[in-house]
């Protein structure tokens, strides 16, 4: 039933209009799109195309996988407080001049 009125509907208002309708729509979200993606590159520093020497790669891999056995191990060991875990979980992945900004705040409290 319900395609049988859209069916109707396209035939009164025309191909043209459909497709004009149609390409504007994916103009306007194409839009849309960069838009999001420039406000991701802009606030949160991340989506830039970086060119990574191999170098480079590996120690992002190294990275990668030492967070995921510090991850692992706070999670199978419970001898670790809470605080501690915490910590940890909340600044693995900040860079080091965040920590370090974190740190000298806790040290001002």
């Amino acid at each position: 039933m319900r395609f049988i009125g859209i069916c109707q509907f396209i035939t009164s208002i025309g191909e043209y209009n459909i497709l004009s309708y149609l390409s504007e729509r994916l103009r306007q979200n194409i839009q849309d799109a960069s838009k999001a993606k420039d406000i991701i590159i802009n606030n949160l520093n991340i989506g830039h195309d970086r060119h990574f020497t191999d170098a480079h790669k590996e120690l992002l891999g190294q990275y990668y996988d030492a967070s995921k056995l510090i991850l692992h191990c706070l999670n199978q060991n419970s001898a670790v407080s809470s605080n501690v875990k915490c910590e940890i979980e909340q600044t693995l992945l900040l860079p080091i001049a965040k920590i370090e900004k974190r740190n000298r705040e806790k040290d001002k409290h």
